[in-house]
């Protein structure tokens, strides 16, 4: 280690070996800041389809709400035993459904749910 020469090269090895272990823990928390990174993304991807089918469940819930009202005024105006008949089953097939939406919402049953 005394000649020049000797000092250059341990000094080049040194060197170099510490910008290898930089480049690799520079690559190690790349690869961890790029998990995390794709766990926030998938995470943010799940909520918003979340958001989304739980917005599609409320337009449906509102929906069949506002169909069961028409069909209740139906039924109150209808004479013919046959059409209420088959009146009657429509609406016992939308308060099905209407429940359905409402377990899928966690809503419990209103007090406008009412049968007529």
């Amino acid at each position: 280690m005394g000649s020049p020469g000797a000092m250059m090269n341990y000094r080049a090895s040194s060197s170099g070996a510490s910008s290898r272990s930089k480049s690799a823990a520079s690559r190690h928390l790349s690869k961890k800041h790029r998990f995390e990174n794709a766990y926030v993304d998938a995470t943010i991807r799940l909520d918003a389809e979340k958001r989304l089918r739980e917005k599609h469940w409320m337009e449906m819930w509102t929906i069949l709400r506002k169909e069961l009202r028409e069909l209740r005024k139906e039924m109150r105006d209808e004479e013919d035993a046959a059409t209420l008949r088959e009146l009657e089953g429509d609406a016992r097939f939308l308060r099905k459904r209407k429940a359905e939406f409402e377990d899928m919402l966690g809503i419990q049953n209103p007090a406008e749910d009412v049968e007529v």
